[in-house]
């Protein structure tokens, strides 16, 4: 639900400020992408220590 809200924020600031859908396209790309780097990066810290 967060990231439904950080998105619409997004979106809404950008159209507002008049920016080229194709770069906003591009922001949300990028915005996911961290947000998936870093889930998988807590998922890692969270194994380091338990049996395999």
């Amino acid at each position: 639900m967060f990231a439904v809200v950080i998105l619409g924020v997004l979106d809404n600031g950008m159209s507002g400020l008049g920016i080229n859908p194709f770069w906003q396209n591009i922001a949300h790309g990028v915005l996911l992408i961290i947000a998936v780097v870093l889930q998988q990066l807590r998922s890692d810290e969270r194994r380091v220590g338990l049996p395999a």
